[in-house]
């Protein structure tokens, strides 16, 4: 059977886990992979914002709050990261499907 695509206005509690889960790998991925980290979650933030599940400003708010609690070497070079990466990921929308599960986002995130 064909899955189901949710709009945005149906998948808001399915968004808040995945953002959630992306946000979480931005809080405790490792020194040294802050950078990597970031930007995969600014890609597939920018994959959402492409399909309306948030927008572009909420997507750089929620990225920087939480870059912003590590300790960083440039916060402007995390913020270009942002900027770029989600700009990137915005060409490749994502879209949340009904029969969503916890393996969908892991492979989601293995961009």
């Amino acid at each position: 059977s064909q899955a189901t695509i949710l709009l945005p206005e149906q998948a808001n509690g399915t968004f808040v886990h995945i953002k959630r889960g992306i946000l979480n790998d931005i809080l405790t991925c490792p020194d040294g992979e802050k950078h990597h980290t970031l930007n995969r979650a600014g890609y597939t933030l920018g994959g959402y914002v492409a399909s309306g599940y948030i927008d572009q400003q909420g997507a750089i708010a929620e990225l920087e709050a939480a870059i912003m609690q590590r300790p960083l070497k440039s916060i402007s070079r995390a913020r270009e990261t942002i900027r770029k990466s989600i700009q990137n990921g915005t060409g490749s929308p994502l879209l949340i499907q009904e029969s969503f599960s916890q393996t969908k986002l892991s492979e989601i995130l293995k961009l």
